[in-house]
């Protein structure tokens, strides 16, 4: 049986998908709670104690070849090692008969594009078996073979599910990272508009659907980890579900905060429209002004440009200068009268 979460998302995050001419690199973690093996760079799949839990974690491309070989040798469902080839994909859980495939993203913040970027990662699940890939250059989980080389570490001490309950976490915790990264980002922008000149609104629109693309991405986790708690799911203890439960919370803060930031970018975005405005207003306040000033001085201009031959002040001496005089006063006293109702 097959049963699946999954989101609909018409806009992704930059995504880096599968790569031509990937070079996965492969890590084998075999370990129980007397043994620890670790192996890499090797070209065969090792044989390892069947009693022991083993972790195979794959990374830098995901090839079909490579997802063909772990299929045949650990005897996954067909569709299982399909999805796993394919990238990008939404969030989701797959359920088969002995085994699930779970999918979710890693969200990393950029420092130097300043944007988040979102790498797939896959896991293949089965009893006392976890493979993950991603397409990540570096390897993401490296801090995990610390902890499985100590004999007294909780990784060593419980089952497979225990590993990826702690792999989630990781992810968790790294996209509060990322959006604790977004968050002062933002204050850096918050000074800038209201301390200089900046007023780039489509970068705030970037930003503000990088956010929420964040809390979209994450959503998805909380179906899957209510899954994954239910009494009927095989592959996780009792124990591991309650654990599994609890990450909720954690994903429901990171959303949480997205939604802040959400809202905080919009601000932002109306504050600079509003910027925009205040000095499209100056502008035509002076050009109204500027306007308003020569209305009396075109009529004035207007009557005595008319020449008809009874006008007497176009044969008198001083009709010019008095015509020049007559602007003049009507002008400094429209820029007085404006200047005494602050309107200029």
């Amino acid at each position: 049986m097959k049963s699946a979460e999954k989101t609909s998302s018409s806009a992704r995050l930059p995504h880096s998908g599968r790569r031509k001419n990937a070079a996965p690199k492969t890590v084998y973690h075999s370990y129980s709670k007397e043994q620890y093996i670790s192996l890499s760079d090797i070209t065969e799949i090792p044989d390892f104690p069947e009693t022991d839990n083993l972790w195979i974690h794959c990374y830098n491309g995901i090839t079909p070849e490579l997802c063909n070989r772990f299929g045949q040798r650990f005897k996954f469902n067909k569709l299982m090692v399909e999805d796993a080839a394919v990238a990008p994909q939404p969030p989701k859980l797959d359920e088969y008969d002995d085994s699930c495939f779970l999918t979710l993203s890693l969200l990393e913040w950029n420092v130097a594009a300043s944007q988040i970027e979102e790498h797939q990662i896959s896991f293949l699940w089965k009893k006392n078996l976890l493979i993950s890939m991603t397409e990540s250059e570096k390897d993401e989980f490296e801090f995990l073979s610390a902890r499985l080389s100590d004999p007294s570490s909780n990784v060593r001490s419980f089952g497979i599910d225990y590993l990826l309950f702690s792999l989630l976490n990781f992810l968790i915790d790294n996209s509060y990272k990322t959006a604790k990264s977004m968050l002062d980002y933002y204050d850096d922008l918050e000074e800038r508009l209201f301390f200089s000149d900046f007023d780039d609104i489509s970068t705030l629109h970037s930003y503000r659907r990088q956010v929420t693309l964040l809390s979209r991405s994450l959503m998805p986790l909380l179906n899957i980890f209510n899954k994954i708690s239910l009494p009927e799911f095989s592959l996780a203890t009792p124990k591991m579900k309650r654990l599994f439960a609890n990450l909720n919370n954690n994903v429901t803060q990171v959303i949480n905060l997205s939604e802040k930031l959400r809202d905080s970018f919009s601000f932002l975005i109306d504050s600079v429209n509003s910027k925009n405005a205040q000095s499209v207003n100056k502008v035509m306040k002076v050009l109204t002004i500027v306007s308003t000033i020569f209305m009396p001085l075109s009529f004035i201009a207007g009557v005595y440009g008319m020449n008809f031959a009874m006008m007497p002040e176009l044969g008198w001496r001083y009709g010019y200068p008095a015509v020049l005089l007559l602007m003049a006063a009507v002008t400094g006293g429209m820029i007085f009268y404006f200047k005494k109702k602050n309107w200029w």
